[in-house]
């Protein structure tokens, strides 16, 4: 057998090995980002003062903006990023993650606008490092001032696990999802991961935004300024449930 035809046999078999793994992953693509995806059930009326959002959700499919995969679920990184570009005077953030970059721009342009932004972190979050660098550095560019948990003077509580949003004293954004890409969209590395099933609710209420606010204030103190002030944890004093009477029914 000549050397030529051996050469040949080798190029032949490498072809084939890139159009396999070629193959592979188009149909890994296909797969994860259909377009062919449709709700699966009808969605349920929402209340005008409540708004209930699930990043899993059945009744509705998005497109994932940073992979442009299509999924099943209701887009809840969209649904924090609108009610900040709405903003007008102010916004407080806590929030034990933060990775997500496109959440992080629109809270550093409302900076830029003159919106007054807040933003509180888990102190193991709160560092320019791999995961979240992107996100952190938008925030730091756009003059975003924020704490974390070692703003009390200690080394962090290992307790603050708060997910909230407070826009112009009207508006609360929380729920139970990190604004990160497991909580909201799926692993950042796993296309086809769904990540963590969450939901968050947008409550239009200025008696509940003052609760939150209150919260908030307890643990921003003085801000980035040198007072170890904040309240973080076992530091919080004693506080009983609240009430709040809307519209529709009463929230405690």
């Amino acid at each position: 057998m000549s050397q030529g035809f051996l050469c040949d046999r080798r190029n032949q078999l490498i072809c084939l090995l890139i159009l396999l793994l070629a193959g592979s992953s188009l149909w890994r693509l296909s797969r994860t980002s259909s377009q062919d995806l449709q709700p699966l059930v009808e969605p349920l009326p929402q209340d005008p003062h409540i708004q209930v959002f699930f990043n899993q959700s059945e009744a509705n499919v998005y497109t994932e903006p940073y992979r442009q995969i299509e999924r099943h679920g209701d887009n809840l990184e969209q649904v924090i990023i609108t009610a900040i570009e709405q903003s007008t005077q102010t916004i407080d953030v806590a929030v034990q993650e933060l990775n997500l970059p496109q959440v992080a721009k629109a809270l550093a342009d409302s900076s830029r606008r003159g919106v007054k932004v807040r933003l509180i972190l888990e102190n193991q979050y709160a560092q320019i490092e791999a995961e979240q660098a992107e996100a952190l550095t938008l925030l730091q560019n756009g003059q975003v001032p924020r704490i974390d948990d070692t703003a009390d003077g200690s080394k962090g509580s290992g307790l603050m696990h708060h997910k909230f949003l407070v826009i112009d004293k009207r508006w609360v954004l929380t729920g139970s999802a990190n604004l990160t890409f497991s909580g909201v969209h799926g692993d950042a590395d796993e296309p086809d991961s769904r990540g963590n099933a969450n939901v968050f609710l947008k409550i239009d209420s200025g008696a509940i935004a003052q609760t939150f606010t209150n919260e908030f204030n307890l643990m921003w103190g003085d801000g980035p300024a040198a007072k170890p002030d904040s309240q973080f944890g076992l530091q919080k004093p004693p506080r009983r449930e609240q009430t709040t009477a809307l519209p529709t029914g009463p929230v405690t």
